[in-house]
């Protein structure tokens, strides 16, 4: 569920490491198009959650292009937590998901409905 904005013109998606719905996302340039790929804590900047899973299609089908997901910066997103989130928690984004931001330095998100361990869904409010 998504309610915010949403990104998808002009944009493509790294088939050989495609992104999966609920996770963290990033834009890199591969021969001067931006990409979408998955987040690296040390490689890219945040841009926002994947909505939806990249679809790669087989070299063999004739004419088919790799589907871009959509991706949400902003608003209220639904997406995988990282570890255990409870109602309020900040967050931000790691390669495991979205993590409780225990610091503050690195928030993205409140939590508005929690997640009991890694790997399950999370409600963040996007700011």
């Amino acid at each position: 569920m998504v309610h915010g904005n949403i990104i998808k013109q002009g944009l493509y998606s790294d088939s050989t490491n495609p992104v999966k719905a609920g996770m963290p996302v990033a834009i890199k340039n591969v021969d001067g198009k931006g990409v979408i790929v998955p987040y690296s804590v040390t490689d890219n900047a945040f841009i926002g959650v994947a909505i939806e899973d990249t679809i790669v299609y087989d070299e063999s089908v004739e004419g088919a292009k790799n589907y871009t997901p959509s991706v949400s910066y902003e608003g209220q997103i639904d997406c995988i937590a990282g570890g255990a989130l409870t109602i309020g928690d900040k967050v931000k984004p790691t390669e495991n998901g979205f993590e409780k931001d225990e610091d503050g330095t690195a928030t993205v998100g409140v939590v508005l409905k929690g997640a009991a361990k890694k790997g399950d869904w999370a409600t963040v409010l996007f700011i």
